[in-house]
């Protein structure tokens, strides 16, 4: 029923950049703070190094009480529509 779709990287980085832009447009812009959590979990999912609390801090240059305070912290969710409505016709469906 689904065909394999190809993409160049160009595409799918066009892709990405629209769905940035569209969340940004509904909970705001990075902060710095997410930002390093980001970071911190490009750390631990890459750095085959990194196998404690405090090999990330200082892998980060932050205390491990930086560390906990990163991966605990409530954030807000972003709710998607389970049935979202169907784009117009030659739009991706998000804003730009």
């Amino acid at each position: 029923m689904h065909a394999p779709v190809r993409m160049s990287a160009d595409d799918l980085a066009s892709i990405v950049g629209d769905i940035e832009r569209w969340l940004a447009q509904r909970v705001g812009p990075l902060t710095e703070e997410a930002r390093q959590a980001n970071r911190l979990a490009e750390l631990a999912i890459t750095d085959s190094t990194i196998t404690t609390v405090p090999d990330l801090a200082q892998a980060l240059g932050v205390s491990t009480r930086t560390v906990n305070r990163l991966t605990t912290k409530v954030r807000r969710p972003v709710a998607l529509r389970d049935d979202p409505p169907p784009a117009p016709s030659g739009s991706s469906g998000m804003d730009s």
